[in-house]
């Protein structure tokens, strides 16, 4: 995709009565969103960050991004959500609502 490897590295668990790769895998396939590997049940995103070798990192999770961002030395960016609001003032992290606004910051880097 235009030079950008997609890793998608997601917390989500696998359960008894579903399996969450596949039921994740249909939902990314059925909404076109490309992506190169897709990592499930991965608490520890910063072992998944390194293993890909990211310069950018894009999460809803206010904690992940600043860790990551602080261990990791790489651009991390806050998703902005319901339940994220409290973070979102925090001058370290870009802050995005939405893809189009990531695309529009994108261009002007």
């Amino acid at each position: 995709m235009d030079g950008w490897e997609i890793h998608i590295i997601s917390a989500r668990h696998y359960s008894d009565r579903e399996d969450v790769f596949a039921l994740t895998k249909k939902w990314l396939n059925k909404y076109r969103i490309y992506f190169d590997t897709l990592d499930i049940g991965n608490k520890n995103k910063i072992d998944d960050v390194k293993k890909y070798n990211c310069s950018l990192f894009i999460d809803d999770s206010y904690r992940n991004c600043i860790d990551i961002a602080e261990q990791l030395n790489i651009d991390a960016v806050l998703f902005c959500t319901k339940y994220n609001e409290a973070y979102q003032k925090d001058e370290n992290l870009k802050l995005l609502k939405n893809w189009k606004d990531f695309l529009i910051w994108r261009e002007n880097e």
